[in-house]
């Protein structure tokens, strides 16, 4: 018998973290555990059905021991490619997925420009399109990959090496001239401000922080909030150094308070 029920969210790296941290500012008292996949990092890279066999064995694995009551996919790869399969495959329980801003985006912009940049395997995954048709069918939507700014989130780049990555990689939509930027990866959105400060004034920076952790708060099962919350990280692969690189994130999030190694075996 499980005396806690969690929230359990899912990434394959440190992005997850700013949609644990945005949830955990409104709702401080619930049980949760971020399951940080860095054995499969990044999901960027990955095909649809194997980041679902992904998602599921994780769910099968972790559910053994705690008693999940929702899940918050913490990334925009894994949402757009694998939240349907997920909530078919496990149907008893809220899954919240993390998609591009692009509605909010739409909704914003002045002059009709919105930029939109995320990993390669979002970028390519037909929700996208739909989210662009649905809410930004008259507007010129720009789309741009980037691996190396997940990368410069993750392995704690220089603030000198964050600023020439955000330079090579967003320069293009000054050409633009956008006045909107959807970031459509949850690792962008440690690079909120840096970002914000290239631009300047004249472009609206959007992430999903918000609008995932209220709909996560909106759908929030009953028993997760508990009068001694446990905060627990889950990280994939026995290492170190990635062990290091979660505690010093730990120590300016504050957010968890315990940290444990949980392998899972790696699909064929």
């Amino acid at each position: 018998m499980f005396d806690k029920k969690y929230v359990m969210f899912i990434d394959s790296g440190i992005g997850g973290l700013s949609i644990v941290r945005a949830f955990l500012d409104k709702k401080p008292n619930a049980n949760v555990i971020h399951y940080a996949d860095v054995f499969n990092y990044p999901y960027g890279t990955k095909d649809e059905a194997y980041i679902g066999d992904i998602l599921c064995n994780i769910y099968n694995d972790v559910s053994m021991d705690y008693d999940i009551a929702m899940i918050v996919i913490a990334c925009n790869t894994a949402s757009v490619s694998a939240l349907d399969l997920l909530r078919s495959r496990i149907n008893n329980i809220p899954i919240v997925g993390t998609v591009p801003a692009i509605k909010t985006a739409a909704q914003h912009t002045k002059n009709g420009r919105i930029g939109v940049v995320a990993t390669e395997t979002t970028l390519k995954q037909g929700y996208v399109q739909g989210l662009i048709e649905k809410f930004a069918k008259n507007k010129q939507v720009f789309l741009k990959p980037s691996r190396l700014l997940v990368d410069a989130a993750e392995h704690f780049f220089t603030s000198a090496d964050v600023a020439a990555v955000i330079e090579s990689e967003l320069s293009e939509f000054k050409e633009k001239d956008i006045d909107s930027l959807v970031l459509g990866c949850t690792h962008y959105s440690f690079l909120f401000d840096d970002i914000r400060r290239y631009f300047g004034k004249g472009v609206e920076i959007i992430d999903s922080r918000e609008g995932v952790s209220k709909r996560a708060v909106s759908l929030l099962p009953k028993g997760v909030i508990d009068k001694d919350p446990h905060h627990l990280l889950i990280l994939s692969k026995d290492d170190r150094n990635i062990l290091r690189r979660y505690e010093q994130f730990n120590e300016f999030l504050d957010i968890f308070n315990d940290i444990t190694i949980r392998e899972i075996s790696n699909l064929n």
